[in-house]
């Protein structure tokens, strides 16, 4: 008798768990105000995951302090925003890649600014300051809420700038073969 009355309150414990569950999942608006859910929702979640998996590419080149980070792949929007603006800086920031090695190192630009090549670089500051924007934006990110909003606001923005700016590597070769150096520079060499 003992035997059963266990099972039988075990039994009536798990389908109400299996019932609670189903109830708040998905996780509705409500519980989101209330904070009745996890870090994030599935869609949150898979931003962050195809975030990071688009990081790791430069783990080697531009985000060797992240690699914890990318390897972990955390469900932490705002070390991802750190991330993605440790990048930014890097590449299109006033001491960066296309600001500083391609024009000083590539193109001896700081020896003579008439080169075709260095006039393109001249010609694309522009560009680079569209992309100084999004990378302060992210630097002024300071909460995880403020961090996923970002994310999600400006998603089509990073996918862009890491298809089109960022090099693999910071070799001449790598450079080359990204589509701002095709569209914009090698065009006047």
């Amino acid at each position: 008798m003992k035997k059963k009355f266990l099972v039988g309150g075990a039994l009536v414990l798990v389908v109400g768990l299996v019932v609670v569950g189903l109830t708040y999942w998905p996780p509705q608006e409500a519980g989101k105000a209330t904070g009745m859910i996890g870090k994030g929702s599935l869609q949150d979640i898979q931003l962050q995951k195809e975030l990071w998996g688009a990081l790791s590419t430069y783990e080697k080149s531009f985000l060797a302090a992240y690699s914890d980070q990318l390897a972990e792949q955390p469900d932490d929007p705002l070390e991802l925003v750190a991330a993605f603006n440790e990048l930014a800086y890097g590449v299109t920031g006033p001491g960066g890649l296309w600001r500083k090695t391609v024009p000083e190192k590539f193109f001896g630009c700081n020896a003579d600014q008439e080169t075709p090549a260095c006039q393109s670089l001249k010609q694309s500051e522009a560009q680079f300051q569209r992309w100084d924007k999004l990378q302060q934006a992210a630097n002024e990110v300071e909460q995880p809420r403020d961090a996923l909003k970002f994310l999600k606001a400006h998603r089509a923005e990073i996918d862009e700038y890491l298809k089109t700016m960022v090099p693999v590597s910071d070799s001449m070769t790598s450079v080359e073969a990204t589509p701002f150096f095709t569209a914009n520079i090698a065009p006047n060499l």
